[in-house]
């Protein structure tokens, strides 16, 4: 069975949200530290075996978010203590780790 790889419209439309809102902060491109970071993520996320969707799922957020948090789009005013602590538990990681 051939696995469909188009994104749905509820992923594009919160990537569209996540991306205008910083593009209205006059900032694309991620800050070093913060690329460190995402790649971290990543890696972390793909070592688990975890889909975004699946982390998304454990931590109860939007796809669109694991994904925008891997590319390095938020900023480190969206990656609040309480959001840092469900991910280090859904990666199973130490929090400080990810500070």
């Amino acid at each position: 069975m051939q696995k469909n790889h188009q994104p749905d419209k509820q992923f594009l439309q919160e990537m569209g949200a996540l991306l205008a809102a910083r593009a209205g902060q006059g900032r694309m491109a991620p800050p070093p530290s913060l690329t460190h970071l995402a790649e971290h993520i990543a890696s972390a996320r793909r070592y688990q075996k975890l889909t975004r969707a699946a982390l998304a799922l454990k931590m109860g957020v939007s796809e669109a978010e694991i994904y925008a948090l891997e590319q390095g789009l938020l900023s480190y005013a969206e990656l609040d203590l309480p959001f840092l602590g469900k991910l280090a538990v859904a990666l199973n990681e130490d929090i400080e780790t990810l500070l």
